[in-house]
């Protein structure tokens, strides 16, 4: 029972690593189109919250 709940938990860190990867990405990309309107505060905000 145990072994097969670590698995599940294992194959769920990996799904979240993967969908944090994405995110971090995405963010990156909306930085780049939005550097001129958010300022660097602003985006250090952001990250802590995200």
């Amino acid at each position: 029972m145990v072994a097969e709940e670590s698995v599940t938990g294992d194959g769920q860190l990996a799904e979240m690593a993967e969908r944090w990867c994405s995110a971090t990405v995405e963010i990156g990309n909306r930085v780049r189109e939005s550097s001129d309107v958010y300022d660097n505060t602003q985006l250090r905000k952001l990250a802590k919250e995200g």
